[in-house]
């Protein structure tokens, strides 16, 4: 919800058009940076000779909608995976992939912002896209350790998620 906005108080690319009536109308800011109206990709249409804020808006609306389809995913695994039946594993993962679709938009945002096509990145682009890969692998890794760790120390009436046998009377 933030990329629109940042993208109206850059005030980057602002230029007059004419309307139907032949006016000249100051607009505040073009979706295309470097190349204002874009050469498009076949479907999107999106710019591929420079920068263009519908790449980052795109990731951004449908975040929401990965994050639901990894949340889905990972309860249909539960039922096959101990490790994943524990509802806080499932939550850590799922902000594991938030952080890292965080990033990525927080990387096209960027390469946008610079007058570069998505096609086309260059090494600061890639590398910034390769920091973010690693940082969401790691945390990753390091909650299903956790997960996997914490369930092999269960004993196996907890793994099954059934209570306790009750202990000798006293």
């Amino acid at each position: 919800m933030v990329v629109p906005v940042f993208w109206m108080v850059t005030e980057i690319h602002s230029r007059t058009v004419t309307d139907a009536n032949g006016h000249s109308v100051q607009m505040y800011q073009g979706h295309g940076i470097g190349d204002p109206d874009g050469h498009g990709m076949p479907l999107t249409n999106w710019s591929v000779t420079g920068g263009d804020f519908r790449v980052p808006h795109f990731f951004a609306l449908h975040g929401i909608q990965v994050l639901l389809l990894i949340a889905a995913v990972l309860a249909a695994l539960a039922a096959e995976r101990v490790w994943l039946r524990d509802e806080k594993v499932r939550a850590r993962l799922v902000g594991s992939a938030a952080l890292g679709y965080t990033g990525l938009v927080a990387v096209v945002t960027w390469q946008a912002w610079r007058g570069q096509s998505l096609i086309h990145p260059d090494t600061a682009t890639l590398l910034a896209l390769v920091a973010v890969l690693l940082l969401t692998v790691g945390t990753t890794a390091r909650v299903i350790v956790t997960a996997k760790r914490a369930t092999a120390e269960r004993t196996p009436v907890q793994r099954a998620g059934l209570p306790e046998p009750a202990g000798p009377a006293r």
